[in-house]
């Protein structure tokens, strides 16, 4: 307990504090965020996952929602005065339409095993009914998945932090069916499994215009802001015990 305190609950009671915060400046600034803006970005995360941020927020879909909203708050925030011409919104998507070109995402659990034997016995206990997660926790090599219970996300074609033997493989299962073994570009056995499926989708211009602009926008601040600078307006304390 003491250890996970030290690792995680600090950053847990700091975004929760932060979203509160946000919240507040959502509020004061009249701001507001749409369902349609946070499905955007969330589509966006999936389709550009290549660190392991969203695949711990994955379990967790209301959290990972509740954090963009956050984000987003606070980058309309910081946004809110400047003024972007919209022929250089227009310019950056012609220039970065396949950024808004989303390819299916497939979330995927995996067990990593050293040899064909090992993996030949997690099929087998896979298929007298154990747990695809248990097992997972219990023989993948990869702990920081097999923790999770072998979840490592959205997996779509062509993500450079994805084994392209498990982005193929992911693509042909249907949802709760697993793999046969896989053979990993390090030579090492997987196994994977589907358990939902994003469809992809195309956003036009009038759809992502908004994102653009902030992108933009914020490329115009001199530094980077967190939600902690927001923190002394809106009466914010800090009380994690030492």
């Amino acid at each position: 307990m003491a250890a996970m305190e030290e690792q995680h609950g600090r950053d847990m009671l700091l975004e929760l504090v932060n979203q509160e915060v946000m919240e507040t400046a959502a509020k004061e600034y009249d701001i507001k965020v749409s369902e349609e803006e946070i499905e955007l970005e969330l589509a966006m995360l999936r389709s550009v996952q290549d660190d392991t941020e969203t695949t711990l927020y994955a379990a967790d879909p209301k959290r990972l929602k509740d954090k963009v909203k956050a984000q987003l708050i606070l980058e309309k925030v910081l946004t809110k005065d400047i003024v972007i011409e919209e022929s250089k919104i227009e310019e950056f998507y012609k220039q970065n339409q396949a950024l808004y070109d989303i390819k299916d995402a497939y979330r995927t659990r995996m067990i990593i095993v050293a040899s064909d034997k090992e993996a030949k016995d997690a099929m087998a206990e896979l298929e007298n009914g154990s747990s695809f997660e248990a097992l997972a926790r219990e023989r993948s090599l990869d702990t920081a998945t097999g923790s999770l219970g072998g979840d490592v996300g959205y997996v779509s074609a062509g993500q450079s932090s994805i084994d392209p033997a498990v982005a193929k493989a992911a693509a042909s299962l249907e949802v709760n069916d697993w793999s046969t073994p896989l053979t990993l570009k390090d030579g090492r056995k997987a196994i994977i499994s589907v358990t939902e499926k994003a469809d992809g989708q195309k956003f036009s211009f009038e759809e992502v215009k908004g994102h653009i602009s902030r992108e933009l926008a914020l490329e115009q601040l001199p530094q980077s802001v967190t939600p902690e600078a927001f923190w002394k307006e809106f009466d914010a304390e800090w009380f994690y015990g030492e």
